[in-house]
This record gives structure tokens, C-alpha cells and sequence, in this order.
């Protein structure tokens, strides 16, 4: 991937410093300077260069932060404000803070510090909203402006940003900066806070994603980092790829990349930290980078009045033989190795995300998903009308693909486009989309997994319905007895194992479903996927028995995993080797057989922190460090022909066998 930077406009819009740039709902971005106008850059390349007057500041009025409200927010249990039309919060350098609405009226203003406001952030459901000033202070504010908390520190605060939210608890964390020190700290007030030394020099930068939970840092001594929700450092960049002190940085939304600002300097990362692009302008010092909500467009305030945009182009994505190139924001390539084909697709809105398997190449625009059948280019493909800006997961499967979205998840058939009946909505289940990740939902022919954010040892369970031809939520029965939709508690606390889950996958193969989850503890453990009941409100014996069978622990010290798309094989990551698991259900039969089915293999060679991120046919694909992709044989020559039928394992009274 790169960036692609447009050219600056002959004439600078703004007259001096642009102090912050931010991106409304509608894909929009809106640009604020020292000459107190408020400009608007309508998302069509040929407009970006002539914006239009949102709103005039007063001449007391020098701003220096501008967030919306996140476009995912209102499904998590935010505090309801029907009657209020605030759509973004404009910090200032007098101590005010102005909550005004999408038409730049202001709806309130508050004085909220002594001093200039650096920095005002909506957390992640928009039910909240950060402050950090010069005088040292921190503020948590109600969506309507009234203090909730404070926070009095001894030095100036530079930079604030929201992190992962604990639902169980009510509770959410967020990451500011103390002089060189970065601290993580909970709106839990008895929650003790993670302080740790970050740089050599003074912090003015941070930023924290919650798709993959994980926080970029930046200072005065030319540096920019990667940390984990612990404060353990998983990246650091040299000193000599900056001439001058990081001034912004922001990560975009899905959490894959993340953008980082000097000056006359604007580069794109790889979410493990290795730069993947480098663009050098005369634009002067870029105090804020903003993304687009639907992560392929950057933008940057600059010092001497230029606002800057990149497209994020050269995506790419492997399967099998085929390989598809996103070349430009509304252009692709699909590209048969073989046989040596090239087919350029030109579609007619900008590519928000993509997904290559299963024979099928889904794309997904600001009005349509497009899909392609890789083998039968042109005769049957399929375009639906789709009109969400946030998709950052597309799920693949079999027999249908999935499409995850602000409001929940829709499933659709490849063969003729249609929407499965049943979607999964986000509001019924009480989730915020901006947290559900790959790690946290994964597809399988038959059943949908989605970890229950209320309560982080259990999931939530979809099933499709064969008789109704629909996607219903597994059901279950209370303590009390009485029937109704319920997520389903994974981890045996009664066992000893008391630990979140963290990741979770479903096997793809055969119709006996069994998830694999890793713990909080790295542990992972497998366990069979409770079987759905007709009757209704009463759980069936089958699910009675599922639910009762306790989860085995294959492995430890995990970081990643995935499963075989055409076989019951699991790979998992470790810190430095990555095991296949070619039984993982021989554990239900007899856990002793289960170190015989483990294939170890040393993964040293693909540096610090590397994460599995595929398994397709006999081909693991891991993420590395310094290169992008990397597909590792592991010493599987065929799978379909060496694995012999793995029904007994999991169907074992078949054979006589009891489980334990």
C-alpha cells in the first residue's frame, strides 16, 4: 500500500496556520485555522480544491482541536439526546470548548480549563467526551457539556485519546501524556493507572485504536511508537527517519495503517509499525491528521496553510492464484498468476473495502457491493445497492459472504446477490460497532460467532436455519427457566479458568461446529458449539449437552490463529515458533494422542511479533514485520489428500469411543 497525494491547490484556502482538520458523517472534511474560518471539503477529488464557508469564528476564537461524534456511536447505550443536534466539539485556545451542530451553529459553549484546550476527543459511542489543557487538568463531559470527572495532574497535557471500553463494568479506559510518560487510566475511578516512560523527549502526540487495540505515540525526540493496552513497546522507529519532532499522528479507523506527521513530512505505516509510504511536501509542520470514515482517504492541517490529502491506494489481496490490486480510489485489478490475465475493474464510487476467497471477489463502495466470480469475470457477476461508509469487516464463507456495518452484520448469497434473511443488529445485542473486530466475530457455512461485550466470558451465537431458510440467534434458558435469546458462557469458571476471552475463531469444516478462543492469559482452548433447538424456550439435549461439556486447552503463550479453510486444522502463533494442530478435536477422544498431531515450526525469520492472518489450503499466511505478506508452506504438502476423514474425531460415539 502507499499513498497517493493530491497536488496543493495554486492557492492556499486558509490565511496562515490550520490548526486541526476532522471528517463529519457524511464523508466530508472540515478544516479550522488561525484566520477563524471553517472550511468544508466536499469527498469528490475535483472538489477538494474549492471548499465551501461552514461558519465564521469570532476574532477571540484561535482553534486548536475539531472531533465529530463517531459515526458508529448511538448503539451502545449512550445517553439518549433525541432533541440535541451536536454533531462535533471545537476546542480553543481561550479554555472553551463549543458543541455545535453539523451546519456549524453553535449549540453550547463551555468554559472548561485555565488556559488553552490540546486536545478534545468523543469516545468511541459518542456518550462522552474528553478534555486535556495546559493547566494540567483532564475533564470527562456529558454529550450535553455537563463535568462528569477530573483529573488534576501536575504537568501540562499535550494529547488524550479514548481506548477500549469494559462494558461488564461501565466503565472505559483512555491514554494521556505527562511530560515523557505515557499513562492509560479508567473513568473507573478505583481502577489503578498503567504509567510507563515512553520517549526521550516531550509526548505530543497519541492516538489509540480500538479495533486492534493498540496505541502510536510521537515526540520532540523524532520518534514515533507502537504500544500494546499494557504499555509493552512493539515498535519503535529510528531517529533518523525524521529530521524533526512527530507533530500528529492518528490511526485510521479499521485499524490496519496509521498516519504519521512532521514536518514537510506526511508517512503511512503498517499497523505493526514499518513504514509502507513516504511523501515529502513543502506544506510546513502537519499539527492534525484525520482519516476518513471509511479509512481510505488522510488528511492533514499544515503550518503554512495548505490542507494535505492522500489516497490510500496499491491494496492488495492474495488467494490462491488470483491476486486483485486496488490501483486507484475508484479502479482495481484482478490478476489470474497462471494464466496471466489482467481485468481492470472501474467502478463508479470509491472502493471502501475488499475481500478475495472462496472463487469470489467482494468489493464494497460508498453505494453498491460488487460481486465478482474470479473465475467467470463478466458473466456472473452481481451489484446491490449499499450505502454505508463503515464496513470494516468483510466475512467470507462457502456458501455466503458477510458485510459488517455501523448498525450490524447482513449476509448474502455469492450466486445471485440476494440479503440472507436474519441480519444481526447491533442495537438488539447492545454492541458498539467501532469494537467488533476480526478477532472478535468469525463465520462459519452454518453458525456466527461474536463475543458477548457485556460479558467477556461469554459469545453470542448465530445459527442458519434450515427449515426457515433464515439467521436466527441461538436461544437458551435462564435460571429461572424461562426461554430467551442469551449468549452462551464459554469459559468454565468452575475449572479454575476465569479469564476474558480475547479472540475466537469457528471451524469451517464438517457440520459438527467447534469454536477455538483464546483467553486473557494467551491460553487457547477449544469447545463444541452448542446445537440450536426447534422447540423454542427450553434448551434441547443436544444443546444441553454442548453447553455442558467443558472447554479443553490446547496450547499456551498464543498471540494469533487462525483455521484451515478446507480442513479442521488449526495453526496458532507463539512468540517464537507458530504450531499446526492437525487434530485439534482428538482432545474430546483423548488429550494424551494430542501432542502426536502437532507440527512446530520456527518463525524466528519473520521478526517481532508476527500474526497469522490466513490459512488456505495448505498455506498459512503470516503477517511479517518488514514484509507485508508471507506464505508458509509448513511442511503440509497437500492437505486434502494426506488428512484422512476426521469424522470419527468428531462424531466419536461413532466409533464406540466415549468423550471424557
Amino acid at each position: 500500500m502507499k499513498l497517493k497525494v493530491l497536488d496543493f491547490p495554486s492557492q492556499s484556502k486558509h490565511k496562515g496556520f490550520v490548526g486541526c482538520v476532522a471528517w463529519n458523517s457524511s464523508n466530508e472534511l472540515v478544516s479550522c485555522g488561525d484566520d477563524h474560518k471553517v472550511l468544508v471539503f466536499k469527498a469528490e477529488e475535483h472538489l477538494m480544491y474549492d471548499p465551501a464557508s461552514l461558519t465564521n469564528l469570532s476574532e477571540d476564537i484561535f482553534p486548536t482541536d475539531i472531533h465529530f461524534i463517531p459515526k458508529t456511536s448511538g448503539v451502545s447505550g449512550g445517553a439518549s439526546t433525541k432533541a440535541s443536534k451536536t454533531e462535533f466539539v471545537l476546542t480553543a485556545t481561550n479554555g472553551t470548548f463549543m458543541l455545535c451542530a453539523k451546519n456549524g451553529a453553535v449549540e453550547k459553549t463551555v468554559e472548561a480549563h485555565r488556559g488553552a484546550i490540546l486536545a478534545g476527543k468523543w469516545n468511541h459511542d459518542g456518550s462522552a467526551l474528553g478534555t486535556c489543557g495546559e493547566d494540567g487538568e483532564i475533564k470527562i463531559w456529558s454529550k450535553s457539556g455537563m463535568l462528569r470527572s477530573k483529573l488534576q495532574l501536575n504537568f501540562p497535557v499535550y494529547t488524550f485519546a479514548w481506548g477500549s471500553s469494559n462494558e461488564s463494568e461501565q466503565s472505559q479506559q483512555f491514554v494521556y501524556s505527562q511530560n515523557k510518560e505515557l499513562v492509560i487510566a479508567s473513568t473507573k475511578p478505583s481502577t489503578a493507572p498503567v504509567r510507563w516512560k515512553a520517549h526521550e523527549a516531550l509526548i505530543l502526540k497519541v492516538d489509540w485504536n480500538p479495533m486492534n487495540n493498540l496505541i502510536i505515540s510521537g515526540g520532540e525526540d523524532r520518534k514515533y511508537k507502537v504500544w500494546d493496552n499494557y504499555g509493552r513497546n512493539l515498535f519503535s522507529s529510528s531517529p533518523q527517519n525524521h529530521d524533526h519532532p512527530i507533530t500528529s499522528l492518528a490511526w485510521a479507523p479499521n485499524g490496519t495503517m496509521f498516519a504519521v506527521g512532521s514536518y514537510n513530512t506526511l508517512r503511512l505505516c503498517d499497523k505493526n509499525g514499518p513504514s509502507m509510504s513516504l511523501e515529502k511536501r513543502e506544506m510546513g509542520s502537519i499539527f492534525s491528521l484525520a482519516w476518513s470514515n471509511d479509512s481510505t482517504q488522510v488528511a492533514g492541517a499544515c503550518a503554512l496553510g495548505q490542507i494535505v490529502f492522500g489516497n490510500v491506494v496499491d491494496k492488495k489481496y492474495e488467494w490462491k492464484n488470483y491476486e486483485v490490486i486496488i490501483s486507484g480510489p475508484k479502479e482495481l485489478t484482478i490478476i489470474d498468476v497462471i494464466n496471466g490475465t489482467h481485468t481492470r475493474k472501474d467502478l463508479n464510487d470509491r472502493i471502501i473495502n475488499a475481500a478475495l476467497g472462496f472463487n469470489h471477489l467482494i468489493v464494497v463502495t460508498m453505494s453498491f457491493i460488487y460481486i465478482f466470480n474470479v473465475q467467470a469475470l463478466g458473466v456472473k457477476d452481481h451489484q446491490i445497492n449499499f450505502a454505508e461508509s463503515f464496513v470494516p469487516i468483510i466475512g467470507l464463507c462457502e456458501k455466503y459472504f458477510a458485510v459488517v456495518h455501523s448498525k450490524g452484520i447482513n449476509m448474502y448469497f455469492y450466486d445471485t446477490g440476494k440479503q440472507m434473511k436474519g441480519t444481526v443488529d447491533f442495537k438488539n445485542i447492545n454492541v458498539n460497532a467501532s469494537v467488533i473486530t476480526p478477532a472478535t466475530v468469525s463465520f462459519a457455512n452454518d453458525t456466527i460467532a461474536i463475543k458477548d461485550f457485556k460479558n467477556e466470558k461469554n459469545v453470542l451465537f448465530y445459527y442458519w436455519d434450515n427449515i426457515n431458510s433464515q439467521w436466527n440467534q441461538l436461544k437458551a434458558s435462564d435460571d429461572s427457566g424461562a426461554g430467551g435469546k442469551k449468549s452462551v458462557d464459554l469459559v468454565d469458571a468452575s475449572q479454575g479458568r476465569n479469564q476474558e476471552i480475547v479472540s475466537l475463531a469457528l471451524d469451517q469444516h464438517g457440520s459438527n461446529r467447534h469454536v477455538a478462543y483464546i483467553d486473557r492469559n494467551n491460553d487457547v482452548y477449544l469447545k463444541a458449539v452448542p446445537k440450536h433447538s426447534s422447540s423454542g424456550g427450553a434448551k434441547s439435549s443436544s444443546v444441553q449437552s454442548a453447553a455442558n461439556q467443558q472447554a479443553v486447552k490446547l496450547t499456551s503463550m498464543v498471540s494469533s490463529m487462525a483455521w484451515c479453510d478446507s480442513a479442521n486444522i488449526l495453526a496458532v502463533m507463539h512468540d517464537s515458533h507458530f504450531t499446526v494442530i492437525l487434530f485439534p478435536n482428538v482432545v474430546f477422544v483423548d488429550r494424551d494422542l494430542l501432542p502426536i498431531t502437532l507440527l512446530n515450526v520456527d518463525s524466528s525469520e519473520f521478526g517481532k511479533n508476527p500474526m497469522i492472518t490466513g490459512f488456505v489450503g495448505n498455506q498459512i499466511e503470516e503477517l511479517k514485520r518488514q514484509k507485508e505478506l508471507r506464505d508458509i508452506e509448513a511442511g503440509l504438502p497437500n492437505l486434502h489428500c494426506t488428512i484422512p476423514n476426521t469424522e470419527m474425531i468428531d462424531n466419536p460415539e461413532r466409533n464406540g469411543r466415549r468423550k471424557p
